[in-house]
């Protein structure tokens, strides 16, 4: 089931992970996802990560990192495809939602 979750950061930056693919095995679910940094700012690391609502523990959730160290961090424009595994516990695969966390690109 496709999705678009956006999430704010530092205000005005925005950033958009897509649920490409959900697939249901059993007790845990393949995320698979597509990234794509529509803010202004450039980060070091973004973080995804995807969940059924509610979830607090790390083991119960789909979590990647997304870096671009060799081109100066993950720019405007820069998009990428991951998959995850979810577990889904009680909950059904539909339940799953992601979010991505950007660290911003620390200047020395």
């Amino acid at each position: 089931m496709p999705g678009i979750f956006l999430v704010l950061f530092a205000g005005t930056a925005s950033a958009e992970v897509t649920i490409d693919k959900i697939t249901d095995k059993g007790k845990r679910a393949i995320v698979r996802f597509t990234y794509k940094n529509d803010s202004d700012n450039t980060h070091s690391i973004v973080k995804i990560e995807c969940s059924v609502r509610g979830t607090d523990s790390k083991r119960n959730k789909g979590i990647a990192y997304l870096n671009d160290h060799f081109s100066g961090g993950i720019k405007p424009g820069y998009s990428s495809s991951g998959t995850v595994e979810v577990n889904l516990r009680a909950a059904k695969a539909t339940d799953i939602t992601c979010q991505d966390i950007p660290r911003p690109v620390v200047m020395k």
